[in-house]
């Protein structure tokens, strides 16, 4: 599996295996081409094929909307969720987004459910906010906490004698969901966040910097 950064081409070919073509999508090149520009989307390609595009277009200063083309049979791989979940988490950390949203049709619940998973939560319903008229659902992720991005726990690491040491490898308790693997029972040169951000240690975009 190969994760490569956007190209427009590669919307375009997405949208060209969609149902009716690039006939449904009117404005699909042009739109495609500001993705690749804004820098935000990646690709993800399964033996050969591509089989994802993400990413998130940045919609004012802080805030910015999460999108996604995938094919039909997109079911028939074996992707990995965590990739677009993690993926999504790093570029809201590395471009400063406090507030990331996204849309599902109100009729599509498996839709919604992924949404969930990656750690949307509803805020709402938008009646007919489809082309067909079809209600939508509002989803977002607000910055306002730990969004799990584990930056934290790759370099900084509080001394014995009280000095901070920076590392250049992750901590080992770390899972490979980038969370701790014996949080109630940390060792004792293991910083909390409210230390980190007294010793203006949290890395740029984290939410406990605010």
């Amino acid at each position: 599996m190969e994760i490569r950064n956007y190209k427009a081409a590669d919307g375009v070919a997405m949208l060209e295996r969609q149902p009716g073509g690039l006939k449904g999508y009117p404005d699909a090149e042009k739109w495609c081409k500001e993705a690749e520009q804004d820098g935000l989307a990646f690709t993800v390609v399964y033996e050969g094929k591509m089989v994802l595009c993400a990413g998130i277009v940045r919609e004012r200063e802080g805030v910015g909307l999460a999108w996604a083309l995938y094919p039909t049979d997109v079911g028939n791989y074996h992707i990995d969720p965590r990739i677009a979940k993690d993926r999504l988490r790093g570029l809201m950390v590395e471009h400063n987004f406090r507030r990331v949203q996204a849309t599902v049709r109100a009729d599509f619940p498996a839709g919604a459910g992924y949404l969930r998973y990656l750690g949307f939560k509803r805020e709402g319903r938008m009646e007919q906010n489809e082309p067909d008229g079809t209600d939508s659902f509002l989803y977002a992720i607000v910055r306002d906490k730990c969004l799990r991005c584990g930056k934290c726990c790759h370099f900084f690491f509080y001394g014995k004698e009280g000095i901070t040491t920076r590392t250049s490898t992750k901590c080992p308790n770390l899972t490979k969901d980038n969370l701790c693997s014996v949080y109630n029972h940390r060792p004792d040169w293991c910083m909390s966040a409210r230390q980190m951000a007294e010793l203006r240690l949290l890395p740029e975009g984290c939410g406990y910097r605010r």
